[in-house]
């Protein structure tokens, strides 16, 4: 015999989102960074349950779009690939969501006016000037 008190409806993920984030745009970062992959902006309307229409006017409205939200989610994410693991930058822009390497080059120089292997460089130097300076 089942106990219907186990038995639980689904939470909709828009009700889970809007109960996370006080506005609009973080709900929705919130859902860029949830998954392994970063949803297509049809897909996260759909877990919103609102149309994609609505969803770039209202994050049009708080000053931010789509696109710039998951560009500084892979952002982060290529900066923390970068800094604390030996993957390749093709790893890293493959893993990102970017599906040609030549455009995350690209991409992330105009984020750094660096390239991902002088980034990675440049962050090595200042961590081990930083541990070196406190293991005096």
């Amino acid at each position: 015999m089942i106990n219907n008190t186990m038995i639980s409806r689904p939470v909709h993920t828009s009700n889970v989102a809007r109960k996370l984030s006080p506005n609009f745009s973080q709900t929705v970062s919130c859902l860029i960074n949830a998954g392994p992959n970063i949803p297509s902006l049809q897909d996260l309307a759909s877990s919103l349950d609102v149309a994609q229409s609505t969803v770039c006017r209202r994050l049009k409205r708080e000053g931010t779009s789509y696109q710039q939200l998951k560009n500084n989610y892979r952002f982060n994410l290529a900066k923390y690939y970068l800094c604390h693991t030996s993957r390749t930058a093709t790893e890293i822009s493959y893993l990102i969501g970017f599906k040609e390497t030549d455009a995350f080059f690209k991409v992330f120089k105009r984020w750094t006016q660096k390239t991902p292997t002088e980034f990675r460089e440049s962050y090595a130097s200042t961590y081990r000037k930083s541990t070196t300076a406190l293991a005096k």
